[in-house]
């Protein structure tokens, strides 16, 4: 029963960091786009404009900052074996 119990939790701890991981990388997508806006609004020389798409970019930036942190506590709550977590890790980052 224990045995059941453990591989079940480490099933579901599993998906669930699976999960994150997805989410993080979703958010790659709208953090290049508004880089991509920083440039060209730098190469027209579009100071306002500039400005905004950083504003926007450092925000994306924050929230997949702390995304990752919840993601890294997840991994080091050792639920998973250690040779998964360590791999998880690495594609975290």
């Amino acid at each position: 029963m224990k045995a059941t119990f453990e591989s079940w939790f480490a099933a579901r701890t599993r998906a669930r960091a699976i999960e994150m991981v997805r989410q993080a990388t979703r958010m790659l997508v709208p953090s290049v786009d508004e880089l991509i806006a920083c440039v060209n609004s730098a190469i027209a020389g579009n100071k306002d404009e500039l400005e905004r798409a950083f504003t926007r970019l450092h925000q994306v930036e924050r929230e997949g900052d702390s995304l990752r942190r919840l993601i890294i506590l997840e991994f080091a709550r050792g639920n998973l074996p250690i040779d998964e977590r360590r791999s998880f890790m690495r594609l975290e980052r």
